[in-house]
């Protein structure tokens, strides 16, 4: 992921550099930034290596103690400066697409809910019309007796009537 960020924000970087040539101000506050990330990533050096010698628990070798860190060059610092805003300003937009989605997905998933709602309340509504209306319903009526064995018997069922009396075989 930061290899991708990195390129991205190389040309961005270079645009950037060239500002800094141009403008004073720029360059002092890209310097600045670089100082403070230098010194950063030393004293991070530092501590690391500390820690490494303390798990070890060996003797602390000679000139091991805590130094400054080394001082950049103008021209390094504001091209260090400058590649540390380009990578911000990718990362910030990066962070404000991804802000951007989560909050889209948020607000749909808000929606599908309020929907999901409003459809229980339709279900149990009709769940009680069901209900009042099954209570005004006349009882269900037993089903018609079967047909008599026999061809007469057929004949009558799909004519929908049965001849009283006797029938012929």
């Amino acid at each position: 992921m930061y290899f991708f960020v990195d390129r991205v924000a190389e040309p961005l970087s270079n645009r950037l550099v060239k500002v800094a040539k141009g403008s004073p101000g720029f360059r002092a506050v890209c310097t600045g930034l670089a100082n403070w990330h230098n010194s950063a990533e030393h004293n991070a050096a530092q501590r690391r290596s500390a820690a490494r010698r303390d798990e070890t628990d060996g003797p602390e070798p000679e000139g091991a103690q805590a130094t400054a860190a080394p001082k950049l060059s103008e021209r390094e610092a504001t091209e260090l400066g400058c590649d540390l805003l380009g990578e911000g300003i990718v990362w910030t937009i990066g962070l404000a697409v991804l802000y951007h989605e989560m909050r889209r997905d948020w607000e749909n998933e808000t929606q599908q809910e309020a929907v999901m709602a409003s459809n229980l309340l339709r279900i149990e509504a009709l769940e009680k019309r069901l209900g009042r209306l099954e209570g005004q319903a006349p009882p269900p009526q037993a089903a018609p007796a079967p047909p008599p064995p026999g061809w007469w018997g057929r004949l009558s069922a799909s004519l929908g009537r049965q001849r009283e009396g006797p029938q012929p075989t």
